[in-house]
Parts: C-alpha cells; structure tokens; sequence
C-alpha cells in the first residue's frame, strides 16, 4: 500500500501526468473489477440454484442436468444464465485487457489491475473448462479427455497431474467429484478472494471514490451485460432445447465428434500444425506458456525498458495474437464447414477410378464425415432426452437408456459391422456415406412390401444381389433371378402374365405379413385371428400371397422345414422377424439360411463370435423396426 501511495505522490500537483495517468489506469482497473464481481455473483446465485438438483456422480448428474434443462420450472434459463454467464466474464476480461494494454495501464501502480486482470482471465476460462464436464455428456466428457491428455503430455508432471485431476487412470466418479469441487469451491473460491483483495487496495485510495456518475455507468454497464447473457440463454434453450445438453457420455464412442469451446477453437488449429507427442507439448504448451509470461512481465520490462517502445512492442504483439487467434478460430470453422453434394460426389467418383486423392479432397471428406456424425450426436441428444421422459432414468444412468436401445445403438453397430459391405439408404446407417463402393445389398425398408416387391422383380438389381460376387468375380446367388426370367419367359398370355405379376404383389404382401406376426400361418386359427381386424382387401391379398408361396415359391424355399421341391433356400417361417435377421446375422451358413454347401451358398461372413446376441439382436430390431418412424429418417 506504501508503494502505491508513493506512486499516486508522483507530482505536487493533482493535474501532475503521471499522477493524472495512474488515477485513471486504476479507475479503469475498478471498472472491470465491478462488471466482472457482478457477473460472478450471477454464477453464484445460478450455480446454488443448480446445485441443490445437481447430483455429482456418472450414474446420477446427467439425469440431474436433463431435470433442470427438461422437467424443473425455469431451470432452463437458470442453466443458461449460468453458462453464458461465463462467458461474458471471459468476453469482459479480455476487454478489459486489451483497454489496459492500450491507454498504458499496466506499469507502475497501474501494474496491480493489469496482473489482477490477467490472473482473473485465467481463473474464469478454468472455471469453464470444469464446468464442461459437469453434465457429464458426450461434449464434456470427450473434450475433457482430449484436453487433459495433451496435458499429459507435458514432460515430468504431465501424467502426474492428470491422474491428480482424474483421480485415477480413468475419467469416473472421481473425476467428476473432483472437477465439481474444482469448480464450485476451489476456482471459484479463489477468484472472489483475489477480487475481493483487488477492491481492499482500491479502496483505500481516497482519489478513487465513485461519483454518481461512475455509479450510474457501472449501473448502465452491468445492466447490459446481464441483458446480453438472459438473452443468449433465452435463445438457444428456446431454439435448441433438448440439444444443448448432450447425449450421456459414453466411453466407447471414441469417434464423438469433440470440437473445443469457443474461446479455445483457435488452439484446436493451431495443433493442426504440430504433429507428434512432442510438438504438440511445444504447440499447446511451450509457445502459449511463453505468450502468457510475456504478458505478465509486461509492468516489468516497462519499469526497466524504454516505456516508448516497449509500449510499441506490446500492442503490435498483442495485435499480431489477436489477428492470430481470429484467423485460426476462422480457419478452423471453414474446415469444419460441410462441403456440398456435388463436391463429395465428385471426390467418390474420383476414388472408384482408382485417382489419387489431394490433400483438399481428405479435407473435403473429413468434413463430411465430422458433420455427418455432429448430426448424429443431436439426434442421439434428443432420443436420450425423449426416452428419459418416457422411461424416466434408471439407477445405474443414463447411457443404459441408450444401451438397449435399438434406434441408436442399431445403426452404430450397423456402420462398425455391416456397412463395409451393406448400405442402409445409401449411407451406412449414421448417415455418412462410406467413399468405397457397397458389395452387397442396401437394407433400408428390409422386408416391407416395397422392398420384397423390388427383388422380385429383379434379384439382379444393385439393391440387390446385383453387387454381391463369388471368390472367382462372378454373379452370386443367380439361381431366383434365373428362375423368374424363365418363368416369365414361359408364359404365353397377357391373361396370365397379369396373373403372375398379381401373385407377385400378392406375395410381397404376404412376406410383410410374416415378417409382422412370425409364424401364424403354422397354425390356421391364428392366421385367422391375425387376419380378423384387417379391411376384407387387404385380407385377401395376404391370404392369396401366401396360396401363391405354397404353390411356387415353397418348391425352393421351405416353411417350418417343409417345400415341395429339392433346391434348398432360405427358411420363410418367421421371415424377417428380429429372430430371423439375428440369426442372419449370426450364423449366415446355418442351415434355415444360406449353408456352407451348394451353388449359392453364404458369402456373408459369420458374426456370432463378434458381436454378442444383444447386439446382434440390437440390429435385427432396429432393420426391422426402420421402415416406419426411425431416427435415420429424421431430418
């Protein structure tokens, strides 16, 4: 205090230019002292709120963020008050630097707000960044992870300090105790104590007393930021809802498409340029740690160099970094950017004539891929938030809502397991659309009529069989597409022509029926209840296909073990059941399927040893289940 007393003792005169400038250095510093305590205590107030719902562990704090964002009146804008609150400190802070930077208020007893002003920033983006990790969703959880493993990184205390913040090898309770402790208590803690200590030195400079006019702006300012935040957290709760919290973190999704927060987005490219262990350490930690030092021995070298012209080299530094950051954040955005239609088209094309690949062409994909599975990651958010209101959540968390669900886990495991070979719509069931070209069958709308009714047609067709080879590179399984040029071929009146067709249709029809109600037509009397509430036309559509099966088709393709022929194809009762395809799945060269033996025998390699029956079965239900209403089909 002594110290700072001496410096404002500059001059006889209070119009004395050094005296003139230190006073209004530190009014400055009092300034965004009085914006910046205004918005901690809005996250004080918010974050008690928050906390008496908040339950601090992986099975419970998902489920405790979705009730505040879903279920508790208001909760909604509390949260959101209490994120983008946040972020304005972080956006008053940086302010508040570069305004300090440029009017000199960072030397001599100047020197106390520029090193309280860089301290706070640093505290307030470690409050946000433990904060992330709260809900314990796939946003937070991932992009804690990458932050703390480059943090691991670091050479003697990396891995050390890690472990330290995760409580452990791996991210768990621990973790999440820790980082709310972190968060609520310790950082925060010590932000208010080192604002409190600011404003105990300020106010004992009798010079620095607000008027009624500095009361008023101060007023007027926190007035503005308060609105600007209410308001951000009024929009994006209102236009995004549900979305804005993530699906439950799951440590096996690996591929989760993580991006930084965006204050941190220009760090995410400028490690683009750094590759490998070591020179990411030098790219995320050396080279910002050696920024940081420099702005903190600014007062320092202002004491002891020329003022001039260290005064020069720090705002055309400080500049430089500014232009850096905006064109790295902007960098990175324009890479993220989904390419068009045409563009991707081109780049497949281009693939399949056997053309090199530029570097512009894997961005370009990269591109896709990343927004294909940033659609995916909404629509997971929403299906976990719509089964926590329908289910409620169970005592062992939130992602078992998702584990046993077949319309987010099917297409996962369809896009690991069966999208080297199958499409699902042309995509690989997540809605990326792998860059080789499918080997065998596309899968959307398996077994309804429209379906069915296309590979009688022609089995020939791309959708089909038409892409499925032998080892030698000839047409698999051509034996059905024989049979129906011939019989077509054979018949000699438009009358039965007509007739064939009709059974055709008829027989799709039937097809659909059996894939709904599994093995009714095993037993007459439950063929008939299933048929009672059916319109008379469409019953006897059914019951004229499944005449028609009896009659052609069962010469091939057996029904409860029996056909009237000697050509073994595969077993109709229960067709396209989730029983049916699971097997399917399983085993492909079981006997009730394609065998191990004969002309057209399995070709589909066998997934019982890599996939458990749950998943399997997962698949089979979400095939079956995605003619209608699926999650792929949502736009």
């Amino acid at each position: 205090m002594d110290w700072l007393t001496t410096q404002l003792s500059a001059g006889v005169r209070d119009d004395h230019p050094q005296r003139t400038r230190i006073v209004a250095g530190l009014r400055r510093s009092k300034s965004w002292l009085g914006c910046v305590g205004f918005l901690l205590a809005v996250e004080a107030a918010t974050g008690l709120l928050l906390m008496t719902v908040y339950s601090p562990s992986t099975a419970t704090a998902w489920g405790s963020v979705w009730y505040v964002q879903t279920q508790l009146p208001g909760g909604w804008f509390i949260r959101g008050l209490h994120h983008f609150a946040s972020d304005a400190m972080i956006v008053v802070l940086v302010a508040a630097l570069v305004h300090l930077l440029v009017t000199r208020s960072y030397g001599g007893a100047s020197a106390v707000g520029w090193w309280a002003a860089l301290l706070s920033t640093a505290l307030v983006v470690a409050i946000a960044l433990s904060g992330v990790l709260l809900p314990w969703d796939q946003h937070g959880y991932w992009g804690t992870t990458v932050r703390s493993n480059i943090l691991a990184r670091t050479p003697l205390l990396g891995p050390a300090f890690r472990t330290l913040l995760w409580g452990g090898a791996e991210m768990g309770d621990l973790t999440l105790a820790r980082f709310f402790a972190l968060h609520a208590f310790v950082l925060s803690g010590a932000l208010a104590c080192l604002l409190l200590f600011h404003r105990s030195i300020l106010a004992r400079v009798s010079v620095l007393r607000d008027s009624a006019g500095d009361r008023l702006r101060g007023a007027l300012y926190r007035a503005l930021i308060f609105g600007v935040a209410a308001g951000a957290a009024w929009f994006v709760c209102r236009h995004h809802g549900s979305t804005w919290l993530g699906a439950p973190a799951d440590p096996r999704a690996a591929d989760y498409p993580a991006r930084p927060e965006w204050h941190a987005l220009f760090l995410y490219q400028w490690l683009k340029y750094f590759e490998g262990a070591t020179a990411e350490v030098v790219g995320a930690i050396v080279i910002p740690g050696a920024v940081v030092a420099a702005l903190f021995l600014l007062p320092i070298a202002a004491r002891f160099a020329p003022k001039q012209t260290v005064h020069r080299a720090a705002v055309g530094g400080c500049a430089a970094l500014g232009v850096a950051i905006l064109a790295l954040s902007g960098l990175e955005l324009l890479a993220d950017r989904n390419p068009g239609d045409g563009a991707i088209d081109a780049i497949r094309a281009k693939h399949r004539r056997g053309e090199s690949l530029s570097a512009a062409d894997h961005a370009a994909l990269r591109a896709r891929e990343f927004n294909h599975k940033r659609v995916w990651a909404s629509r997971t958010a929403r299906r976990a938030v719509e089964l926590a209101e329908k289910h409620g959540i169970p005592p062992t968390g939130a992602l078992s809502l998702l584990a046993a669900d077949p319309v987010t886990r099917g297409p996962v495991l369809f896009a690991a397991n069966c999208a080297d070979c199958h499409r699902f719509g042309g995509q690989d069931g997540t809605g990326n659309v792998p860059l080789d070209a499918p080997m065998s069958s596309d899968l959307k709308g398996f077994a309804g009529r429209e379906w069915i009714r296309g590979l009688l047609a022609d089995p020939m067709d791309e959708r089909y069989f038409g892409r499925m080879r032998t080892p030698d590179g000839d047409p698999a399984h051509t034996r059905m597409s024989k049979w129906l040029a011939e019989t077509r071929e054979g018949i000699e009146s438009d009358e039965a022509r007509s007739a064939f067709e009709t059974g055709l249709d008829a027989a799709a029809a039937y097809l659909e029926f059996e894939s709904d109600h599994p093995g009714r037509f095993v037993n007459a009397a439950d063929a008939s209840n299933a048929l009672k509430d059916m319109p008379e036309g469409e019953r006897s559509i059914i019951l004229h296909g499944r005449e028609f099966f009896a009659s052609t088709c069962n010469e091939c393709h057996s029904y409860g073990g029996s056909r009237s022929g000697t050509i073994m194809a595969p077993e109709m009762l229960g067709y396209a059941s989730v029983e049916w395809i699971a097997l399917m799945i399983a085993e492909p060269d079981h006997e009730e399927r394609y065998r191990t033996t004969g002309r057209e025998h399995a070709r589909m390699p066998r997934f019982a040893d890599r996939l458990s029956d749950a998943e399997r079965r997962l698949i089979a239900k979400w095939i079956r289940e995605s003619r209608g209403t699926a999650m792929e089909n949502e736009k």
